[in-house]
């Protein structure tokens, strides 16, 4: 009967441990389930910055006021007719 006793305790003991640390246990899924929310985090930074690009696309494809000040700024183009002034 004390063998019994001794064997069960064991086994409780040896399956807490399993429960908690061992091989795809409690730990295990903790790890796992705070990596996902970054995971999951990350994808929605994505989808946003997705959105934010389809809609400067759609800016860029519907309006000649950013083209024009686009060339102007960043390709150094003036228009017919204009004097184009540098201040030093």
């Amino acid at each position: 009967m004390v063998i019994a006793k001794i064997s069960l305790i064991v086994l409780f003991f040896w399956l807490q441990v399993n429960f908690f640390i061992g091989k795809n246990g409690l730990y295990e899924y903790v790890q796992l389930y705070n990596k996902n929310l970054k995971k999951e985090e990350n994808i929605l930074n994505v989808l946003n910055r997705n959105k934010e690009l389809l809609l400067e696309i759609q800016d860029w494809n519907t309006s000649d006021e950013l083209k024009e000040e686009f060339a102007r700024s960043k390709l150094g183009m003036i228009k017919k007719g204009e004097t184009f002034y540098r201040i030093v």
